[in-house]
């Protein structure tokens, strides 16, 4: 009788885990995209004994799995620290319609997802339909809204902050003259306006014409809507019962 043991082969399954080393410390960490990954992404390629990654696109990526991704349970076990950090969910589709529909910054993936899924241009999605329509089965959708809670392994998660707590999270883990060079300002942030006025319906393309005009983003506010909170609530279930649990301690 034959017999396949991949207890051992976690990286290729499942999404990445990166190690760094910082301060004399192994570290691992869950890479999340939407919760302040590019600032983890610029440290590892920094920091890395590997070199430098080169300047093509998507060369970092390249490099850090190349380099720094964790394959092993061995490699899980050299890391004395596990880094998750979490963000809420609706928060998290906000910037990642935001920075991919509209100002479209590394969209072509989602852009190709979209495409294909929904059988409709994405200029054309407003930020409902993009939540009631093409978010509503997440787990089957690019990686920018897939939910938080499928891209972990089921390990001990040791070191776990939102992303609003970013800087003194990795200060309480790195020390402050790190944290403050990688941390303390997001790489990709998101310019939110201060308007009030509901955007939820307005096409990606008509917020996009504003934003090229020079009149901002959208506000939270303007995206906030109660309808649309429940359809988030019901398709990122997980992710609202994981961060339930982290609060609960």
């Amino acid at each position: 009788m034959l017999e396949l043991d991949l207890r051992d082969e976690i990286g290729f399954a499942t999404h990445p885990h990166y190690w760094f080393d910082a301060g004399g410390t192994r570290f691992g960490y869950c890479y999340i995209r939407k919760n302040g990954c590019t600032c983890f992404k610029k440290l590892i390629c920094d920091t890395s004994p590997a070199g430098r990654p080169g300047t093509e696109r998507g060369a970092e990526i390249q490099f850090m799995n190349a380099h720094h991704r964790i394959r092993s349970h061995a490699e899980l076990e050299r890391c004395a620290r596990m880094i998750l950090v979490t963000r809420d969910p609706y928060e998290r589709l906000i910037s990642a319609y935001l920075n991919k529909f509209v100002v479209r910054s590394g969209n072509r993936g989602i852009f190709n997802n979209f495409r294909r899924v929904m059988q409709e241009e994405p200029e054309t999605a407003s930020f409902r339909s993009f939540v009631t329509g093409y978010c509503r089965e997440p787990a089957r959708r690019d990686v920018h809204v897939q939910p938080q809670r499928a891209h972990l392994l089921p390990i001990r998660y040791d070191a776990v902050f939102p992303l609003w707590e970013l800087f003194e999270g990795m200060a309480a883990l790195v020390g402050t003259e790190i944290a403050g060079q990688y941390f303390r300002k997001p790489e990709n942030p998101t310019a939110y306006g201060s308007e009030g006025t509901s955007a939820v319906d307005v096409p990606a393309e008509v917020l996009r014409e504003a934003w090229v005009a020079g009149e901002g983003l959208p506000s939270r506010a303007a995206l906030a809507d109660e309808e649309l909170g429940a359809c988030v609530r019901e398709s990122y279930d997980g992710d609202y019962r994981m961060l339930a649990a982290l609060h609960a301690h």
